[in-house]
């Protein structure tokens, strides 16, 4: 309702909310809960041209799937979603120094 009422942001952070409650809460990771909205948030991040949320949220698909694959090293961040490496060559200044916090933020989680 935020997004459509034009609320860019509030709507944004309010997904980045969610999605680390749904994890804290202790959820299936595998529910239709919390995988299509990831995908719907990022689709919207990419609408309203924000990057910033719109790595928070590939990010965070990525490592959902590391988690769900039960891989040995899920922190690190390269897959289908996203590729931590390749994105933080691309960017510099202070995208790169928010995109540094939330990728480590996810890995503490």
């Amino acid at each position: 309702p935020l997004l459509n009422a034009g609320k860019t942001m509030y709507g944004l952070g309010t997904g980045m909310a969610y999605s680390y409650l749904y994890l804290n809460a202790g959820l299936p990771l595998n529910s239709p809960l919390i995988a299509p909205k990831l995908i719907l948030f990022g689709e919207a991040c990419h609408r309203f041209q924000m990057p910033t949320f719109e790595v928070f949220f590939n990010a965070y698909r990525q490592m959902m799937i590391n988690l769900r694959k039960q891989k040995l090293s899920w922190t690190i961040l390269k897959g289908d979603a996203f590729d931590e490496d390749a994105f933080l060559r691309s960017v510099e200044g202070n995208a790169r120094a928010m995109t540094l916090r939330d990728t480590s933020t996810l890995r503490l989680v």
